[in-house]
C-alpha cells in the first residue's frame, strides 16, 4: 500500500480552494480516508508526513476527542469508515498525543480488514484501546469491536503501548515499530495471525506477546527491561533452549543436572525452570536479584542453590521442589512476596512452636500455647501476610481475653488483619512496622472486634484502644469511626491519623475520655498538637472524667487527673 500517496491525497483535498459551486459541494466527499494503492513506499516516506485536520474535518472523519490543559488532543473514539485509518497528527493545530483507554473503534459492517497508522506526535496508546471485544451469539457486538486490523504503523519516536491495547486482534499480521516502544502486559496477546516481530530499542512487560500462536520469528536491537513470560505460548519461546530478553531469564529447556545462569541476569522469570525433572543444582551469578513466581516449580531433584545475593523471592518459586532442604543458603535481608517453599523438605524442617519459620519469617501460624496468652518466639523477625485468617479465627476467636505478644525481634507485620481474633496485641518493639492488606473488608474485620494495641516504650506501656460505638439505628458516629479506622489502617498503621480524628467521631463521652486518658498516660508517638487536644478534651469534661474513673475504680486514672489538672481540685472531697 502507498501510504505516502494516501497522505498526499489527503493534503491535496484539504488545500482545495473553497470557490466550489453548489453542485461541486454536493458531489464532494469528506476528506477522511482516501483510497490507498497497493504499492508500498519506504517507511521513511510515511514518517515524514503529518496529517493536519480542522475541528470539523476531524469530526467528519469519525474522530471524537478532547483536550488536555496543555491543549493537547486525546482521541476518545474512532468511527471506522474506511479500510485505511490514519490518526491525524494535529487537530486545529493542537498535537494528538494519546489514544484514550478502551477506545474501541465503531466499525462499519462492510469493513473487514483495516490498516492503522499513528502519527509521530503520539506518545501513548491507552489500556485496551483497540482490544477486540466479541460476545458469542451477538452479531452487533462483532461488527462494533471485532478484530479488523491487519497492519499497524507506530510512531517513529517513543510510544507507550498500554495493557491489552491490541489484545485478541486475530487478523493482525504486520507491526512496524519505530525507534522506541514500551509495550505493557498482554498488549498484543492472542494476536494469532502474527508471525514475525522486529523491535528496536524496546521494553517488554508481562506476556505482551503471550499466546501469539503463530509467532515464530522475533528480533530486537536492545531490550532494556522485560517482564515475565513475554513470549508465553508462542512457537518462538518453545524453539529456544535458553531464552533471555534484556536482563531476564525467560525460559530454560535442559536435561542437565547442573545449570549455570549467565552473568548479567537480574531476574529469573516466571516458570523459567518449571518441571525440569533432572535439575539438581543451579549456579546463580551475583547479579540475580529477583526470582519470580513458579520459577523452579516441580524441580523435584533440586537441592543446591545459593540465594544469598537474591533480594526478592515470589510465592511458589520453589513449590514441589521435594529435595530442597536446609542446605539452601538464604540471605538475611531477603524479602518474600508470598510463600515460596510449599511442599519442600525445607518446609518440614522449619516447623516451630509458632508455625513455619524460615530465615526469621513466620509463614504459617500454627501456635502451640495454653490459656489465653500467645508469646511469639524471639527468632521471628517478620510476620508474613500470606496466611489463612479464617483458620485462625475458627480456632481462637472464642478464647476470652486472647492476647498476643510480639517480641522485640519482630520488626515488620505484613498483615495485621490476621490477628483479628485477639483482644489485645502487645508490641515490645515500639518501632515495629504494621501493615494492612486486602482492602476495607479485612480492615473492618480487624477493627470491629474492639481490640487494644499496646506498645512497650522506655516510659512503660502505652495503650491505643480501637473501640466502636454501638451501631443502633444507623448511628452516624459508627460510620465516622469506621471511616477513621480505614484511614488509620490503610496500608500502614498511622497513629497520627488516629490522634487527629478520634475525638471528632462522635463516640460516647466515656469512650473518648478513656481514649484521651490512655493516650496521654502512655504517650506513644504523641505529637504536641495531639497532646494539647487530648488535654483540652479532658479539661472540658473533667467532672465526667472523674466520675468515669470512680465508676471503673481506677485509682491510677484519678491520680493522673489530679496531677495533670491540679487547678480543678479533683482530689478535694
Amino acid at each position: 500500500m502507498d501510504i505516502f500517496k494516501m497522505l498526499s491525497d489527503i493534503a491535496a483535498v484539504l488545500k482545495k480552494p473553497s470557490g466550489n459551486t453548489s453542485a461541486d459541494k454536493k458531489s464532494e466527499k469528506p476528506a477522511a480516508f482516501p483510497v490507498v494503492s497497493d504499492n508500498p513506499k519506504p517507511d521513511t516516506e510515511v514518517q515524514n508526513n503529518e496529517l493536519h485536520l480542522t475541528f470539523r474535518e476531524a469530526q467528519q472523519a469519525g474522530f471524537q476527542f478532547c483536550y488536555t490543559r496543555k491543549k493537547q488532543v486525546i482521541i476518545t473514539s474512532i468511527h471506522v469508515k474506511s479500510e485505511k485509518i490514519i490518526i491525524p497528527a494535529y487537530i486545529d493545530n493542537h498535537p494528538v498525543v494519546r489514544i484514550a483507554d478502551s477506545c474501541r473503534p465503531i466499525v462499519e459492517p462492510n469493513i473487514k480488514n483495516a490498516v492503522l497508522v499513528f502519527p509521530d506526535t503520539l506518545t501513548e496508546i491507552g489500556e485496551g484501546a483497540f482490544r477486540a471485544f466479541r460476545i458469542p451469539g451477538c452479531n452487533i457486538k462483532k461488527k462494533l469491536w471485532g478484530p479488523i486490523f491487519t497492519e499497524i504503523y507506530f510512531p517513529e519516536a517513543y510510544v507507550r503501548i498500554g495493557k491489552l491495547a491490541f489484545y485478541d486482534q486475530t487478523k493482525l499480521k504486520n507491526l512496524h515499530f519505530g525507534r522506541k516502544a514500551f509495550i505493557e502486559g498482554s498488549a498484543f496477546g492472542r494476536c494469532t495471525a502474527l508471525e514475525e516481530v522486529k523491535l528496536k530499542s524496546c521494553s517488554l512487560l508481562d506476556e505482551c506477546f503471550g499466546n501469539c500462536t503463530a509467532l515464530s520469528r522475533v528480533s530486537w536491537e536492545k531490550a532494556e527491561y522485560c517482564g515475565d513470560r513475554v513470549f508465553f505460548g508462542t512457537p518462538f519461546e518453545k524453539s529456544c533452549d535458553v531464552l533471555i530478553t534484556g536482563d531476564v531469564l525467560q525460559r530454560v529447556s535442559t536435561d542437565d543436572r547442573v545449570f549455570t545462569v549467565p552473568d548479567g541476569i537480574k531476574v529469573i522469570g516466571q516458570d523459567a525452570f518449571k518441571s525440569i525433572k533432572a535439575l539438581e543444582r543451579v549456579i546463580l551469578p551475583p547479579s540475580v536479584r529477583t526470582i519470580s513466581r513458579n520459577a523452579f516449580k516441580d524441580c523435584e531433584k533440586l537441592w543446591d542453590i545459593d540465594l544469598r545475593n537474591v533480594k526478592v523471592i515470589y510465592g511458589d518459586a520453589f513449590k514441589n521442589c521435594l529435595s530442597l532442604d536446609s542446605r539452601v543458603r538464604i540471605g538475611a535481608d531477603i524479602k518474600f512476596r508470598g510463600y515460596p517453599f510449599t511442599r519442600t523438605a525445607l518446609e518440614n524442617e522449619s516447623v516451630t512452636k509458632d508455625g513455619i519459620v524460615i530465615n526469621g519469617v513466620l509463614f504459617s501460624i500454627r501456635p502451640d500455647f495454653s490459656g489465653s496468652l500467645w508469646q511469639i518466639s524471639d527468632n521471628v523477625r517478620i510476620i508474613s501476610g500470606d496466611m489463612s485468617r479464617y483458620d485462625l479465627e475458627r480456632r481462637w476467636s472464642k478464647i476470652s481475653g486472647m492476647e498476643i505478644v510480639f517480641p522485640e525481634s519482630v520488626t515488620k507485620i505484613n498483615d495485621i488483619n490476621l490477628f483479628s481474633f485477639a483482644k489485645r496485641l502487645t508490641f515490645k518493639n515500639p518501632n515495629v512496622q504494621i501493615y494492612s492488606s486486602n482492602g476495607p473488608s479485612t480492615v473492618y474485620r480487624f477493627v470491629s472486634t474492639n481490640i487494644t494495641l499496646t506498645f512497650i516504650t522506655q516510659n512503660g506501656s502505652s495503650e491505643i484502644p480501637v473501640a466502636f460505638p454501638k451501631n443502633i439505628g444507623n448511628n452516624p458516629a459508627y460510620r465516622k469511626t469506621i471511616e477513621l479506622y480505614y484511614r488509620v489502617f490503610d496500608v500502614m498503621f498511622d497513629i497520627n491519623a488516629y490522634d487527629e480524628g478520634i475525638l471528632d467521631t462522635g463516640m460516647p463521652m466515656d469512650m473518648l475520655i478513656d481514649i484521651a486518658y490512655k493516650r496521654l498516660a502512655g504517650g506513644y508517638k504523641l505529637t504536641g498538637r495531639s497532646r494539647t487536644r487530648y488535654e483540652e478534651y479532658l479539661r472540658l469534661h473533667i467532672r465526667r472524667a472523674v466520675k468515669y474513673a470512680k465508676k471503673q475504680s481506677d485509682t491510677e486514672m484519678l491520680c493522673f487527673l489530679g496531677e495533670r489538672f491540679p487547678d480543678m481540685h479533683i482530689n478535694e472531697p
